[in-house]
């Protein structure tokens, strides 16, 4: 396939893979797969610190030693970005078929609790209502006179 026929959000991840080589060293590791790496490029976008990690600009042996001052920051965007590519992988994995199937059974169980609700509404308000009329008519059950 020719360059020119490339979508051109495909062209731009070439370029984007061509300024970080260690990309490819991950792929042909078997570590991580081109479309995962497209998808995640897509997603989080080329200013996303986790491509730090494969730039050609820093060495990998120079950017674990930069990070000394800011130890807990980095721990955090660490954690932060495992946690977002826990979900990106657990997003890739879902049948979204699945996914609508167990939304409709959601959709149609919270209209049944509504409609039973509504019902339950309805019936305690004629019941206060009928309870009223009925007091209304009825006679005290204890009735004092005086002597």
């Amino acid at each position: 396939m020719s360059k020119g026929k490339l979508h051109p959000s495909v062209q731009q991840f070439k370029q984007f893979v061509k300024n970080h080589p260690e990309m490819i060293q991950e792929v042909r590791q078997g570590k991580t797969s081109w479309q995962e790496l497209y998808e995640e490029w897509y997603l989080l976008g080329e200013e996303d610190p986790k491509w730090d990690a494969y730039s050609s600009e820093k060495p990998k042996q120079a950017h674990e030693t930069d990070n000394t001052d800011t130890t807990n920051t980095t721990e955090d965007s660490v954690t932060n970005q495992a946690f977002i590519n826990n979900i990106l992988n657990s997003l890739k994995k879902m049948d979204m078929n699945k996914v609508q199937y167990y939304m409709n059974n959601l959709h149609d169980a919270l209209g049944a609790v509504q409609q039973l609700i509504t019902q339950f509404q309805s019936n305690e308000g004629s019941n206060r209502e009928n309870h009223a009329e009925t007091s209304e008519r009825r006679p005290h059950p204890f009735s004092f006179r005086k002597d």
